[in-house]
């Protein structure tokens, strides 16, 4: 289970940010280039997915209807044993819930979900030139890093994106030309384990469907 963080207003240029999912929906208005949804997970959640071995962490590629994604998660649960855990079941849902959500907003019959597992942090690099729109929700580790540039002065604003909250930001192909916008990792603590677990999300039309990978 998740629970809103207070609302919270960002001064940064083109990024929105509120304790409720409505807000993901600005990312179609010509202003946003990102959306967060500020949310935390419940500190029981949080111990358990901390808890896990990293190759307990249920990781896959698949390409799916909303409406499939809590039975895909659960499964891919089962494949590392975890599935009896209570926790995995939250974990299902919120995925769920997210993808839901996601395929609304981007008014799309399919998704492309990716839950990844890295100790480095290398899942979180967004390629702005390839992709229009993605998701992302940080489970395990650090959230990642927002940054907007404007092209007159070259000056950049910074947010970090709270673990557990969701991101939606635009690509390149989706930019206008007031504002560029990057997504990166944040810098690892010193003091974690360094092991980062990763939710993204992307629209997918049905001419580029693509087989179902479980890793």
């Amino acid at each position: 289970m998740f629970v809103n963080d207070i609302e919270n207003q960002s001064d940064i240029s083109g990024l929105k940010v509120s304790a409720t999912p409505k807000v993901l929906a600005n990312i179609h208005e010509n202003w946003c280039k990102a959306a967060v949804w500020d949310r935390r997970p419940l500190a029981t959640f949080q111990a358990w997915m901390d808890g896990l071995k990293f190759e307990q962490l249920p990781t896959a590629r698949l390409i799916l209807r909303p409406d499939t994604a809590n039975d895909a998660v659960m499964s891919v649960c089962h494949s590392t044993s975890i599935s009896d855990d209570p926790e995995a079941h939250v974990l299902a849902d919120d995925v769920a819930a997210l993808t839901h959500i996601f395929a609304s907003v981007m008014e799309t019959e399919f998704v492309s979900l990716r839950l990844q597992a890295s100790n480095n942090g290398s899942q979180l690099k967004f390629d702005p030139q390839a992709l229009k729109v993605r998701l992302h929700c940080v489970y395990r580790g650090e959230g990642p890093l927002y940054e907007c540039s404007t092209r007159r002065d070259g000056r950049a604003q910074t947010y970090k994106v709270p673990n557990g909250s969701a991101l939606i930001a635009r690509g390149h192909e989706w930019q206008s030309d007031a504002c560029i916008a990057s997504i990166c990792p944040t810098p690892s603590d010193a003091h974690s384990d360094d092991v980062r677990f990763v939710l993204t999300l992307e629209a997918v039309s049905e001419t580029h469907r693509i087989p179902t990978h479980y890793h």
